[in-house]
C-alpha cells in the first residue's frame, strides 16, 4: 500500500482540484473567461475517475517499467520548427509519441482508445473541427503532440504550460517547473517526469519521441534520467521567432487557453523572458550532452530540405532508416508540402 501511495503521487494528474488551486495561487480567473474555466473543470472531472483507477490498478506496473532505448527529445524555442520535425519523425511507427487523442483523454486505456478513437475522429471529420494551432487543418487524433500540453490536460501541477494559462504569474510558474530555481522542485519534477515517461512506454512500447520546447532549459535534468538521450535542437531567426510568438499569443493562446486577460506588456515580457531563458540554458548545458547525441537543425534549411534533414538525423544517431520508414517519412513530407502556412497578420 505504501508503494502504491508513493507511486500514485508521481502520476501526472491532479484533476479539477489542481486547476482550482492554481487559479487561486496565480491571480484568479478573469470574468470573461469563467465559461472556459468551467469547461476545463468539467473535462478534468470527467477524466479524473479514470486516473484514480489507473493509480489503484496500474501504478506499480508503471513503476517497474524499464526504458531500454534512449529517448529522443526535440527541443528548441517555440515556433522554431519543433512541431513539423515531430510530425515527420512520428511517421516512423517504431517511435512512441504522445497523440492528439491522448491529449483529449489522457487516462484512457489502450482498449478504450481502440474503441473510442475512431468514433471521435468521425465526429471531428463530420463537423470539420479545426486544430487551434493550424487554421486550415482538421484535427487528426493520430498526430503527435507534446509533453507539456498533455501534462496540463491531465491536470499535472508541474506542467510549464500553466504559464500560458496564468500569465500574471508566469515567472513563478516557469521558475518552478522549467528553470528549477528551487532544488526541491527539480527533484520533484525529475521523479514525476520519469514516471510520466514510463507510463507512456507502459501504454505502448517503442522508442520514446518527445517534442518539448520547455525542456530546452532542462537538459541537465533529462540527462540525469536518461544519460544516453538524443537531442534535436531546432533554431530559427530570432526576429521571426518573436513575430511568430506574438501571433500565437494573439490568435491562439488568448483565444483558446488563457484564463486571464493580461496587458500586452505582460505578454511581451513573457515572450522575452522565455526566449532568453531557453536559449541561455541551452548554451550553458549543451556541453553536457555526450558526443554523437546532439544535432542542431536550422529552421530555414529544414524547410528547404525536409526529407534530407530527417535522413541526416537518422544517420547521425545511428538509427535504421529503412525503406518502409523512408516511404512513411516521404509521404508525410508530401502531405506537409500541401499545407499552406498562414501569413503573419498585423
Amino acid at each position: 500500500m505504501l508503494r502504491f501511495m508513493n507511486n500514485s503521487m508521481l502520476m501526472p494528474s491532479g484533476g479539477p482540484l489542481t486547476l482550482m488551486k492554481l487559479a487561486f495561487q496565480h491571480g484568479g480567473v478573469h470574468p470573461s473567461r469563467i465559461a472556459r474555466f468551467l469547461i476545463s473543470l468539467i473535462r478534468l472531472s470527467l477524466n479524473y475517475p479514470m486516473s484514480l483507477l489507473e493509480r489503484f490498478y496500474f501504478s506499480n506496473q508503471v513503476h517497474l517499467i524499464k526504458i531500454k532505448e534512449a529517448p529522443v527529445f526535440i527541443i528548441g524555442h517555440y515556433r522554431s520548427g519543433t512541431s513539423l520535425m515531430h510530425k515527420l519523425l512520428a511517421a516512423d511507427p517504431r517511435f512512441r509519441y504522445i497523440s492528439e487523442y491522448e491529449l483529449l483523454f489522457p487516462h484512457h486505456s489502450v482498449r478504450v482508445e481502440r474503441f473510442l478513437k475512431p468514433m471521435v475522429q468521425r465526429l471531428i471529420n463530420a463537423f470539420q473541427i479545426k486544430h487551434p494551432n493550424f487554421n486550415d487543418y482538421t484535427i487528426n487524433l493520430n498526430d503527435p503532440n507534446e509533453d507539456e500540453a498533455l501534462l496540463v490536460s491531465a491536470g499535472a501541477s508541474w506542467g510549464g504550460y500553466w504559464s500560458f494559462i496564468f500569465p500574471s504569474h508566469s515567472n513563478e510558474i516557469v521558475g518552478r517547473s522549467v528553470d528549477f530555481i528551487n532544488e526541491r522542485d527539480k527533484i520533484l519534477w525529475r521523479n514525476s517526469y520519469l514516471y510520466f515517461i514510463k507510463r507512456l512506454h507502459w501504454k505502448k512500447e517503442g522508442r520514446i519521441l518527445i517534442k518539448s520546447p520547455a525542456s530546452t532549459a532542462r537538459i541537465g535534468a533529462l540527462l540525469d534520467l536518461f544519460p544516453d538521450a538524443k537531442f534535436i535542437y531546432m533554431h530559427r531567426n530570432p526576429e521571426e521567432v518573436s513575430k511568430s510568438m506574438a501571433k500565437i499569443w494573439r490568435k491562439e493562446i488568448l483565444k483558446y487557453f488563457c484564463l486571464q486577460k493580461p496587458h500586452q506588456s505582460t505578454i511581451d515580457g513573457h515572450i522575452q523572458a522565455t526566449y532568453h531563458l531557453l536559449l541561455d540554458a541551452y548554451d550553458r548545458d549543451k556541453h553536457l550532452i555526450p558526443d554523437g547525441n546532439l544535432i542542431e537543425v536550422q529552421y530555414e534549411k529544414f524547410l528547404a530540405n525536409k526529407f534530407s534533414t530527417v535522413e541526416l538525423i537518422y544517420n547521425a544517431f545511428n538509427l535504421s532508416f529503412n525503406e518502409a520508414v523512408k516511404k512513411s517519412v516521404y509521404e508525410k513530407v508530401q502531405m506537409q508540402e500541401r499545407y499552406k502556412a498562414s501569413r503573419y497578420t498585423s
